[in-house]
């Protein structure tokens, strides 16, 4: 390392060389993952409390973190200094920091999207079936399935993106 490190840098170094991630440091610091996110990204600074648990679990002294300066190479439990991690992408990169969807969700998603369309379809076919006489008795059923339609295929994309949240 040829530059200053920030905490945050810090922080991801450490996290990294013990081969944890994010996810797993906070549950160990007591905090969410996007806590950590942000202490990583220097866009705050762990509490009190927390730095010290943080400290803790990455084996560093709080002055070490948050001095400027390099953080020390990580020592193993024999004193020597660890081997650097291969970098693995995770799935919150390769995701653009969210978590991908299990395989029930996405087949959920499909569902919801398939059904959705289906009554769409069929609100149009019944709209051009009938538009040669009878639509006036009829423009109600239409508009039942076209408004389900369309709701299930909203649906489903809020419920992507809510569960692409977590």
């Amino acid at each position: 390392m040829d530059r200053a490190m920030t905490t945050g840098q810090k922080i991801a170094y450490a996290r990294r060389m013990r081969g944890m991630t994010q996810e797993e440091l906070a549950g160990r610091v007591g905090v969410s993952r996007q806590s950590v996110s942000k202490w990583e990204s220097d866009l705050a600074l762990p509490e009190t409390d927390k730095l010290v648990r943080l400290c803790d679990a990455l084996g560093v002294g709080c002055d070490e973190l948050l001095r400027p300066g390099e953080l020390s190479p990580a020592r193993n439990t024999e004193g020597a200094p660890a081997e650097e991690p291969p970098a693995r992408p995770s799935a919150e990169s390769a995701q653009g920091g969210r978590a991908p969807l299990s395989p029930g969700a996405v087949a959920f998603l499909v569902i919801l999207f398939a059904v959705g369309a289906l009554l769409l379809v069929a609100a149009a076919a019944m709209f051009f079936a009938l538009s040669g006489g009878g639509i006036g008795e009829n423009i109600g059923s239409v508009a039942v399935l076209f408004f389900l339609g369309v709701g299930l295929i909203v649906l489903a994309v809020i419920v992507k993106l809510f569960l692409q949240k977590k």
